[in-house]
């Protein structure tokens, strides 16, 4: 599933809600705009799937915990900063992205 428009972002939402992610499989590519997270349906097996956000100008976050494994909580949109954020309760992964990104659960 491919979603360009934000009143979709509920769908993608669905598919990643609670599942689990490494945060060291998470890769940007700058050169492409692109940052790839796979995840998984438990904390043992973070992989299977992967959500690939396109359009990224900027990524970054503050991985205090340090805990290696996180889960999707909330996916949000910040249109100040023109930004996505991935909520994951004790985790924020903040994208500055395009106009015209693309959010996909593949």
């Amino acid at each position: 599933m491919t979603i360009d428009t934000l009143d979709r972002l509920p769908q993608i939402l669905d598919l990643v809600h609670d599942r689990y992610f490494d945060l060291e499989r998470v890769a940007y590519n700058k050169e492409a705009g692109t940052v790839t997270v796979p995840f998984g349906e438990t904390k043992e097996q973070p992989v299977g799937r992967q959500l690939i956000i396109q359009g990224v100008r900027e990524f970054q976050y503050d991985d205090t915990e340090q805990i290696g494994r996180y889960w999707f909580n909330k996916i949000l949109i910040n249109p100040a900063r023109e930004s996505l954020v991935i909520d994951c309760d004790i985790l924020k992964l903040e994208l500055r992205v395009s106009p015209e990104f693309q959010i996909s659960v593949r």
